[in-house]
């Protein structure tokens, strides 16, 4: 059997930063699916090894001759309530893996059995949540948000229960790191400035080696975080996406995002959306995602305050500068966004066609898409195009984009190039997860995939998979799974 080289760098760290475990031996661990380009990046070629071999490494069951697997500790703030003890209660660190860049990223294995830190659950996941995390991941990927990747979904062989009974499964998750805010809240809870200070130096030698590790490095440390969220939030915000859990714990210093339990990409617009059906006072309705975000560096911004060497005060106004400065900047990157998919830099221009897409409920992704056949003269698929106040704002737009210097088809095929035309639409991933659940049938999950791994580009073939639900088909809430 072939080897994988993994590297074990978190494991450098104090033993208070995780629980060293021996991953639970699920009784026929099978693989029933393999992320074939993501493997190549990271150096492993399925051809070179057996299902059975994959399934046996990818389960914990197999380890390395010195492997550390360890569940990582963290604490979070869910839905503003801080609870200091999470952790990884189903899921493990299996290993840090160089990707073909020479990258060290993470692979985690999601639903990998009981830890310390279960709080009483199974430490299971369902084949359900699994499957949906792998759809909604890659398809985040193909869509140019930084994400956590899907590298397999391994059946264990067991059944797992929750509001019903259903296979259990693994989902190998890849990213360039773990490291959380909550991770930085553990140890602030603690008052532990040491750990503070040994967690912020690995986060530097993963992620921004060219900072120095001392007091200039740390603030621009946690502005190089606070950047990055948001250009993440501005490049899903554009997207139409929901994620329904910002807690703190759910929030990468890599910036890349996670978990894809109670999440959405809007169909009709509404700026107070909200689709998860833990998410009663709409705290993460799409329109807060912003603000949510500031919030949380708001509590990172604390846990800094207390290790970064210096004068607090002065500390204190150097982090409070840069977390008022947060929504400006995510403004911009917001604008640039929403510029690409219009070709219009002036942001009432977009405000408007968002103010008109929520009057008449219009679908997110189909209006911005259908702005490639608006330019050209045609006639879109969706009756908003025809609403009077829409054909006022067309005219306006065209006169814009359509400059003497710049043919229609030019300008479609930018358009097309920004907006896509495929997302997971919830009624397609439900329609994908039942038929493997209930009846073994892969088929609606590989046709969704082969689009969602290409959203920009029309497939004739699957049209029918970039048109939103019928009313009968939608699906308002989505759950945690957990």
């Amino acid at each position: 059997m072939p080897s994988i080289s993994f590297e074990y760098t978190y494991c450098s760290l104090p033993e208070r930063f995780y629980q060293r475990i021996e991953p639970t031996r699920f009784p026929r661990p099978q693989l029933v699916r393999w992320n074939a380009a993501l493997g190549a990046e990271l150096g492993i070629d399925q051809a070179h090894w057996e299902s059975d071999d994959l399934a046996r490494v990818f389960s914990g069951a197999v380890l390395n001759p010195g492997a550390q697997p360890v569940a990582q500790a963290y604490s979070g703030h869910q839905f503003g309530q801080f609870n200091p003890n999470l952790g990884d209660g189903r899921a493990l660190l299996l290993g840090e893996v160089r990707d073909l860049h020479g990258k060290l990223r993470d692979v985690h294995l999601k639903g990998s059995g009981a830890t310390q830190f279960s709080r009483a659950g199974d430490g299971r996941a369902t084949l359900s949540a699994v499957i949906r995390e792998y759809l909604v991941s890659e398809a985040m990927h193909a869509l140019g948000v930084p994400t956590s990747r899907s590298l397999a979904i391994i059946l264990t062989g067991e059944e797992v229960w929750r509001d019903r009974s259903e296979p259990g499964a693994i989902l190998v998750r890849v990213a360039s790191s773990h490291v959380r805010v909550g991770t930085f809240e553990h140890f602030a809870a603690r008052n532990d400035r040491e750990a503070l200070q040994i967690l912020a130096d690995y986060v530097i030698d993963r992620h921004h080696s060219d900072l120095p590790k001392d007091r200039e490095g740390y603030l621009g440390l946690f502005e190089r975080i606070l950047d990055r969220q948001a250009r993440l939030i501005a490049r899903w915000m554009s997207l139409g996406f929901i994620h329904g859990v910002m807690n703190t714990d759910n929030t990468f210093v890599s910036g890349e995002t996670l978990d894809y339990g109670p999440c959405a990409f809007m169909e009709g617009f509404k700026r107070n959306a909200v689709f998860s059906s833990i998410d009663h006072a709409g705290r993460y309705a799409y329109k807060n995602q912003p603000q949510i975000a500031q919030w949380n560096l708001g509590s990172l911004a604390g846990c800094f305050l207390s290790f970064v060497p210096g004068s607090e005060s002065e500390t204190t106004t150097h982090l409070e500068k840069l977390l008022i400065g947060f929504l400006p900047r995510y403004t911009g990157y917001y604008q640039e966004e929403m510029a690409k998919k219009t070709l219009v830099s002036n942001s009432a221009v977009t405000e408007r066609l968002l103010d008109l897409m929520e009057l008449h409920q219009a679908d997110f992704t189909q209006v911005f898409r259908e702005l490639g056949a608006v330019v050209m003269g045609e006639s879109p698929r969706s009756g908003f195009w025809q609403q009077p106040d829409v054909v006022l704002w067309t005219q306006e737009w065209r006169k814009q984009v359509l400059t003497p210097s710049m043919k229609p088809e030019v300008v479609r095929q930018q358009l097309d190039r920004a907006n896509p035309l495929f997302i997971p639409r919830n009624h397609l991933v439900e329609r994908a997860i039942r038929a493997v659940v209930d009846h073994q049938n892969w088929n609606p999950f590989e046709e969704l995939m082969s689009v969602l791994v290409a959203p920009f580009s029309l497939s004739v073939d699957r049209e029918e998979l970039g048109r939103p639900a019928q009313p009968e088909e939608q699906v308002h809430e989505t759950f945690c799974n957990t």
